[in-house]
């Protein structure tokens, strides 16, 4: 990844682990197994590059270096690796992309949202 900022993470998910299920915490995790299922939390979210995830996520910044297939919507800010990759629509305040990393899906800044909510009650 290109900042490894994970001094306050609470959660961790090994490189031999394999986890299926929801998970909802208040602290940040990093995922470097593979995990399948929805991850809600208020902190942060780390993919290691040999991390997976399969599921819809939320959380206030995502740094990506593996895999995830699903949603996922960050509240400030999503940064892709170069070996990142993300299949999936992402909501997000900012996006940062290394060169080489992939990306297929949708995006939209959390401003465009509130834009568009605005419309729609002018209307």
């Amino acid at each position: 990844m290109a900042k490894d900022k994970t001094d306050a993470v609470g959660t961790i998910i090994s490189e031999d682990c394999h986890f299926e299920g929801n998970i909802k915490l208040e602290s940040s995790i990093r995922i470097d197994g593979k995990h399948v299922g929805d991850v809600i939390t208020e902190g942060d979210v780390y993919v290691g590059d040999t991390g997976s995830c399969v599921g819809n996520l939320s959380a206030r910044n995502f740094y990506i270096g593996g895999i995830i297939k699903g949603d996922i919507v960050a509240k400030a800010r999503i940064e892709l690796s170069s070996k990142a990759k993300l299949r999936g629509n992402a909501t997000m305040g900012n996006l940062i992309m290394e060169e080489g990393a992939e990306f297929m899906g949708s995006c939209r800044t959390i401003n465009t949202l509130h834009l568009e909510e605005e419309e729609n009650i002018a209307e």
